[in-house]
C-alpha cells in the first residue's frame, strides 16, 4: 500500500479506536456503577434496534463511496436515509410496546442516538467519498472524547442509569447538528447540486428512494445478517437464561471489537481503491490487494486469541467484575470466531467493490441460521460457552463459502467490464 493509503488508514484507524473506546466505556460504566439488569436491558434495547438502523441504512456508507457517477443523488441518498429511519423507527417502537414494555425508556433513547449516529455516518461517508480522511478523523475523536467525558462524569457523580443513557444520546445529537452543517457546506463546494431541504424533501426525491430500496435490497438484508452475528447470541441468552446472562455475553463480546476497529478502517480505507481497480479493470492489483488483506485479517486474529488466552481473565477483572472474569474461556472461544471472521470480511469488501452485493446475503444468511440453531441447541447445556461455539461454527461456514466465492465473482466482473471498454 502506498503512502497516502497508509496515512489515510492511521487517520480512520485513530478515529475508530476512539469511537470504539467510547462506547466501550459505556459497558464498563453501566456494568461497574449500575445493575446486572440494567445491563441486559441496555444490551436487549440495542440487540434488536441496531440491526433495525442497519437495515435502514442500505449500506449508503459503501454506496456514495462507490458510486462514482452519481447513479443516485447525494439528495435522494439523504431522502432514502431520513425515510429508512422514520420506518424502522416506527416499527422498533410498535415492538417494544407489545414485547417488551418495560424497555421503552432505554429503547427509546437507544432509538435517539442510532437516529444521531446514521445522520453523522452518512455525513462522513460524504466527506470520505471526497478524501478527507484527516477530518473523519477529527470529528469522529472529537465526538467521542466529548462522549466519554460526559457519561463518565454522569456515573461518578451517582447519576441515575436513564441520565447516563440520555447524556450519551444528546452528545451524540450535538455532534450530528454540526455534521449536517458540515455536510451542507461540502456538497455546496463540491456539487452540483447541493444538500438542500427542498431537494431531499420532495416527492421526486422519496419516489428515486423507493427505487433505491427496490435496487439494494439484498444489500439491507446482508447488513442485518450480518450485524445479528454479533445480536442473535443475546437474545437467545435473554430467553433460555435470562436478560442478566445476555449483559454479560455483551460485555465480554464487545473486546471482538478491538481487532475489528483495524479491520473495519482498512475496509473503509481501501473500498474506493479497489472500486478504482475494478473501474480500471486492474485485475492484478485488485486480486493481489485483496490477498494481502487476508493475510492481514489472518495475523489479527492471532494476536487476538494469543492476548485473550495469556491475558484474558485479567482484562475482564480490571475492566469489568470478579464475576464477568469466571468466563474468560468464552472470550478466548469468541476471538477464535473473531480471527476467522476478520479474514472474509476483506473478501466481503472486495465484493462491495465490485457491486457484487447478492452473495454476500445469501452467505451471511446460511451463518445466520447455523447460528440459530446452534444457539438452540448449546446454550441451554453450555450457557454462554454455547453462545461462542455457535458463533465459531457460524464464522468457519461463512469463511469456507466466501472463499469459494470469491474468484468466480472478480473474474465474472472483470470479464464484462473488458468486454464493455471494447
Amino acid at each position: 500500500m502506498n503512502s497516502s493509503v497508509a496515512k489515510s488508514s492511521a487517520y480512520t484507524l485513530l478515529a475508530n479506536v476512539l469511537l470504539a473506546a467510547s462506547h466501550w466505556l459505556l459497558f464498563v460504566i453501566i456494568a461497574k456503577f449500575y445493575s446486572g439488569l440494567e445491563l441486559g436491558q441496555f444490551v436487549l434495547a440495542l440487540s434488536f434496534i441496531s440491526p433495525a438502523f442497519l437495515f435502514a441504512s442500505f449500506k449508503l456508507r459503501t454506496l456514495i463511496v462507490v458510486d462514482r457517477q452519481w447513479q443516485f443523488s447525494l439528495n435522494e441518498y439523504f431522502s432514502a436515509r431520513l425515510l429508512a429511519n422514520s420506518i424502522v423507527t416506527l416499527g422498533c417502537i410498535s415492538f417494544v410496546y407489545y414485547q417488551w414494555s418495560e424497555l421503552m425508556q432505554v429503547a427509546a433513547v437507544v432509538i435517539l442516538y442510532r437516529w444521531c449516529d446514521s445522520i453523522t455516518e452518512f455525513a462522513h461517508s460524504y466527506q470520505r467519498r471526497l478524501q478527507y480522511f484527516n477530518r473523519i478523523a477529527v470529528l469522529m475523536a472529537g465526538r467521542s472524547l466529548m462522549t466519554m467525558l460526559v457519561v463518565a462524569s454522569v456515573a461518578v457523580t451517582g447519576g441515575e442509569f436513564g441520565h447516563l443513557l440520555l447524556s450519551w444520546a444528546l452528545t451524540a445529537l450535538a455532534f450530528c447538528l454540526f455534521d449536517i452543517w458540515l455536510l451542507k457546506i461540502s456538497s455546496k463546494e463540491n456539487e452540483c447540486h447541493a444538500l438542500s431541504v427542498s431537494q431531499f424533501t420532495s416527492s421526486a426525491a422519496f419516489t428515486r428512494a423507493l427505487g433505491l430500496y427496490k435496487q439494494y435490497f439484498t444489500v439491507a438484508c446482508a447488513l442485518v445478517i450480518s450485524s445479528l452475528f454479533v445480536y442473535l447470541p443475546n437474545f437467545f441468552l435473554s430467553q433460555q437464561e435470562g436478560v442478566e446472562s445476555a449483559g454479560y455475553f455483551a460485555t465480554i463480546s464487545y473486546f471482538l471489537v478491538a481487532g475489528g476497529i483495524i479491520v473495519n478502517s482498512l475496509s473503509q480505507v481501501i473500498t474506493p481503491k479497489l472500486a478504482m481497480y475494478y473501474q480500471r479493470r486492474e485485475q492484478t492489483a485488485f486480486n493481489h490487494l485483496v490477498k494481502r488483506l487476508c493475510i492481514i485479517g489472518f495475523l489479527l486474529g492471532l494476536l487476538g486469541v494469543g492476548i485473550a488466552w495469556l491475558f484474558g481473565g485479567f482484562f475482564l477483572t480490571l475492566f469489568y467484575t470478579p464475576y464477568i472474569a469466571q468466563f474468560h474461556g468464552v472470550l478466548i472461544v469468541l476471538m477464535l470466531a473473531a480471527g476467522v471472521r476478520y479474514i472474509y470480511i476483506f473478501i466481503g469488501t472486495a465484493l462491495a467493490s465490485l457491486q457484487s452485493f447478492a452473495v454476500q446475503t445469501k452467505i451471511y444468511a446460511i451463518g445466520l441460521f447455523v447460528m440459530a440453531i446452534s444457539c438452540y441447541l448449546l446454550i441451554p447445556e453450555f450457557s454462554l460457552y454455547g453462545a461462542a461455539y455457535a458463533m465459531l461454527l457460524a464464522t468457519l461456514i461463512e469463511c469456507l463459502l466466501f472463499a469459494l466465492s470469491i474468484r468466480p465473482h472478480v473474474s465474472k466482473a472483470f470479464s464484462v467490464t473488458k468486454k464493455v471498454a471494447a
